[in-house]
């Protein structure tokens, strides 16, 4: 995700009304933008986004559902690998090589000159410097957008120095045994600390009193015998390297502890105001932690209420759903019935229609052999009509009529007739 704070979007007084953002912020107060600024921004973050990621940038996406604009991105590779006994044709395996991945070394200057690997910067640092590279051009000074703070470097710085501190610290330690000084059993801290007493205790013997202690002397012991005590971190008092800046970061802990005279003249007197004020600390925080549970369980408690009411929900819903889908499915196969009884009376249908066909076919069929045996009947018909049409015509030729006078009868006189191969005789 990339962002900057959202008062970088905040409207000038002469911005034109139609570039002009309005909604409430958290404190229910009219916050206004610049919707410019807005689009400047997305531009410049989405070509750093480009520029650092190029073909491995899957996704971008501008949005503005919180108190500040921001880009939500997914950076995605793949590398392939040969194939092997295990995996024959290869394989392709999502993995993303790029250096906010692998890191950098950090690399410092050692005693003898030459530079050494003190460290890794990784991840989030490295993006953060590269923002900040980026927004550093020419093109985007007038932004004004800077890098984030550096809290790993100076974490990382701090642990440096406190390394550094207790290795002084050991050497005090080694050095107070080679003079003899036998050091009592105990945690490493304490026996600095008694170390530091005995110091304190040698001064104040030199000179008398603590009063005529040197103020220098004064505050670094008291400072040492602080941080020996848990109360002043090691990082902090390694940055005192001035006189100034000791005066002033002592007088952080003159309330509560006393002045440096005060402390290295009663170390036992502070380690209890310490050990006091660290069991202050301890009950805050119990009690802040306690209010805190008592808060968290209560929220966990109400989550709890809430999820069951909405598993309730999700139940209820899915009950109904259920119920929907049971009736869906009922009308459904009441519809499927339907239709298979209408596919029965259809097919049914169409059954008997094929046998209504099958015999009006064979009707046809027979009507046609009917028809062509008529045919035939006719032909022959025809042939004795014409057959007996001659004959006629010949009886016609062999028979006259007569009238008999005074009578309705008529004298038919047969002639001869002879047929062919036959011997004549009358018909």
């Amino acid at each position: 995700m990339l962002t900057v704070h959202r008062d970088f979007y905040r409207a000038a007084d002469d911005c034109p009304e139609k570039f002009r953002l309005k909604f409430l912020d958290d404190t229910g107060i009219e916050a206004v933008f610049d919707t410019r600024k807005i689009e400047e921004f997305t531009d410049a973050g989405l070509g750093f986004l480009r520029q650092e990621h190029g073909e491995t940038l899957r996704y971008a996406r501008v949005d503005l559902d919180e108190q500040s604009v921001h880009i939500h991105a997914i950076v995605a590779g793949h590398r392939e690998h040969e194939p092997s006994v295990r995996f024959a044709t290869g394989r392709k395996l999502f993995q993303l090589d790029h250096r906010f991945i692998r890191g950098e070394p950090i690399m410092r200057e050692g005693k003898d000159g030459k530079l050494k690997k003190v460290g890794m910067k990784r991840g989030y640092e490295l993006a953060q410097d590269a923002v900040g590279e980026w927004f550093a051009q020419d093109r985007y000074k007038h932004m004004n957008i800077v890098r984030g703070e550096a809290r790993a470097a100076a974490e990382r710085e701090a642990r440096e120095i406190a390394v550094e501190h207790f290795k002084e610290a050991d050497a005090a330690l080694k050095a107070a045994g080679k003079d003899g000084l036998k050091i009592p059993d105990g945690s490493k801290n304490a026996k600095k600390m008694w170390v530091l007493r005995r110091h304190a205790e040698k001064l104040i013997a030199e000179k008398g009193s603590a009063k005529k202690v040197r103020k220098d002397d004064k505050e670094s012991l008291a400072l040492d015998m602080l941080v020996e005590l848990g109360v002043l971190s090691a990082g902090e008092r390694s940055h005192a390297t001035t006189r100034r800046e000791r005066t002033a970061l002592l007088a952080r802990f003159t309330e509560q502890f006393g002045s440096a005279e005060e402390i290295i003249s009663e170390p036992v007197l502070a380690a209890r105001k310490a050990l006091k004020t660290e069991r202050e600390q301890i009950e805050t925080a119990q009690n802040v932690f306690e209010l805190e549970h008592e808060k968290r369980m209560k929220e966990f408690h109400k989550w709890l209420d809430d999820e069951e009411k909405r598993h309730r929900e999700i139940d209820r819903l899915n009950e109904k759903i259920r119920k929907k889908q049971a009736a869906e499915h009922d009308e459904i196969e009441e519809q499927r019935l339907e239709l298979r009884a209408e596919e029965q009376a259809l097919e049914a249908a169409r059954e008997a229609g094929r046998q209504k066909a099958e015999k009006y076919a064979r009707g046809l069929e027979a009507g046609y052999r009917e028809v062509a045996d008529m045919k035939k009947r006719l032909g022959s018909l025809i042939d004795y009509a014409f057959d007996l049409s001659s004959k006629i015509e010949d009886l016609a030729t062999a028979v006259d009529y007569e009238r008999v006078p005074g009578s309705r009868e008529a004298v038919l006189k047969v002639k001869k007739i002879k047929e062919p191969g036959q011997p004549q005789r009358t018909k």
